[in-house]
């Protein structure tokens, strides 16, 4: 059977960063499973004042298309540094 295209019409991804002094970045990208970028959230710049201060971000994706199924991935970045990364596995719908 062929695989549909499907699209998310919304989404969020929210991270709360602590422990870190100073002015911060984020970047978040989805890679698509050949390890493609198909979306990203440019810089979000950020503050933590002090070590037990956090900062929460927000993140909103908006109808993004996943072209099949399979394992896509979130990479999260601060300050140009792959901070985590994780598994989005997407299934055929029936």
């Amino acid at each position: 059977s062929l695989l549909k295209p499907m699209t998310i019409p919304q989404f969020f991804i929210a991270n709360r960063w602590i422990n870190g002094l100073g002015e911060h970045a984020q970047v978040i990208t989805i890679l698509n499973p050949e390890l493609k970028e198909i979306a990203k959230i440019e810089e979000m710049k950020f503050s933590l004042p002090s070590k037990v201060q956090s900062a929460d971000l927000f993140s909103a994706f908006v109808n993004l298309n996943f072209q099949k199924a399979g394992v896509y991935w979130v990479k999260i970045e601060l300050d140009g540094k792959i901070a985590m990364s994780y598994p989005l596995p997407v299934f055929e719908g029936k």
